[in-house]
């Protein structure tokens, strides 16, 4: 079996960028199985209002769409970052991600990508269960979520952040493939071809 292992957190907007190239690879090579595995980008004081980070996120933006040819969305910069309210937490998504992981670990992968399209690229909240629900109903996931506040870390989603770390991934997106009992971390591309071709 070939496995990667996808080092991605839900707020990482170059991981929205890499959306394209993984959904290509899994149309390629249905055969290898793809984990979503999550360390917690924006956890514990790095918890804050969308529109505090801006700047910061206009300046990144601009740069990922240089480099990947995704580019977020007026939706979420007028719905996401111009709400005084909106906060950017990785803990509800995460847990979002590791529920969907527990009951449909074949389509982890695909739910991962879906909500950040629905976050980037549509402007929705992905704090809000019904965020999730949503996506989860549209995939065909059958899922009963069981969200946790902003701000409270679940004790599953501390040792899967823990578990994250342990593999050495401390950036976003990173690929490790599992092969004959080996691993090897891949070089980060977000050129579709050049994916599949790696594995």
């Amino acid at each position: 079996m070939i496995r990667l292992l996808y080092g991605y957190d839900p707020l990482c907007g170059w991981c929205y960028g890499f959306v394209p190239a993984l959904r290509h690879l899994r149309e390629q090579r249905p055969d290898v199985v793809i984990r979503p595995v999550m360390g917690g980008l924006v956890t514990g004081e790095r918890i804050g209002r969308y529109a505090d980070m801006g700047g910061y996120i206009r300046g990144a933006s601009a740069r990922m769409t240089a480099v990947t040819g995704m580019a977020l969305s007026p939706a979420f910069f007028d719905r996401i970052i111009g709400n005084p309210d909106a906060v950017a937490s990785s803990v509800v998504p995460c847990a979002a991600v590791l529920q969907v992981r527990a009951v449909a670990p074949e389509r982890a992968a695909d739910y991962a990508s879906a909500i950040q399209i629905a976050h980037f690229g549509e402007g929705e909240d992905l704090n809000d269960p019904a965020t999730h629900a949503r996506v989860a109903r549209g995939l065909g996931i059958d899922v009963r979520f069981d969200l946790p506040a902003q701000q409270v870390e679940p004790k599953a989603l501390t040792e899967e952040f823990a578990a994250t770390r342990a593999l050495g991934i401390s950036s976003y997106p990173t690929v490790i493939l599992e092969r004959s009992g080996r691993r090897t971390t891949l070089p980060t591309t977000y050129d579709p071809e050049t994916l599949v071709g790696f594995v």
